[in-house]
């Protein structure tokens, strides 16, 4: 979960869906988070508040990559 919390911030704050290395560190995050029952959101040690723009990347990225 360590790993998920450090990495989260800066996810949001460069990701783009045009660079592949970003699709596969946002993958890792994602799948850590799964792995962790969530709880870096459970114990606020990630903002809920950050929830709008992990959707908009989320978004981003299966429209991306759903078409290839």
């Amino acid at each position: 979960m360590q790993r998920s919390i450090k990495a989260f911030p800066l996810l949001l704050a460069v990701y783009q869906v045009s660079v592949p290395g970003d699709y596969e560190r946002l993958r890792w995050v994602v799948q850590d988070l799964v792995q962790t029952g969530f709880g870096a959101f459970e114990s606020d040690a990630i903002a809920l508040s950050r929830m709008k723009k992990l959707a908009s990347v989320l978004i981003a990225a299966l429209e991306r990559y759903a078409m290839q």
